[in-house]
């Protein structure tokens, strides 16, 4: 204010570094490849996707489309794709690929 009978200053409270790191995001890593494949996943519930070419194809658009999903089914030779819901194994259909699709492994980096 203008009142002259007083004087103020401000004080600066002492000055401190503090340094934090960040983590880097987390990585989600996505099944390549499904080793024993052989067999229909028999399930309470499967979903047609689409016709693809290949196993991987499958996998992908079963990810995309029905993150939910715990495994897929592939027509061998390019064709018919499902999504499986509850699958709790496989059968020994040679005409079919199939894979358990788990719940995407989710790891940090150390600093």
């Amino acid at each position: 204010n203008t009142n002259t009978d007083w004087e103020s200053c401000f004080l600066n409270p002492p000055t401190t570094t503090t340094t934090t790191t960040t983590p880097p995001p987390p990585t989600t890593t996505v099944p390549t490849s499904c080793a024993d494949g052989v067999g229909v996943g028999p399930s309470n519930t499967q979903t047609w996707v689409a016709s693809t070419a290949t196993t991987n194809a499958c996998r992908d658009t079963v990810m995309a489309k029905h993150p939910t999903a715990n495994g897929y089914s592939w027509k061998k030779g390019g064709g018919s794709c499902y999504a499986e819901f509850q699958m709790t194994h496989r059968n020994t259909n040679t005409d079919w690929e199939s894979c358990f699709l788990n719940p995407p492994t989710t790891t940090t980096p150390p600093p």
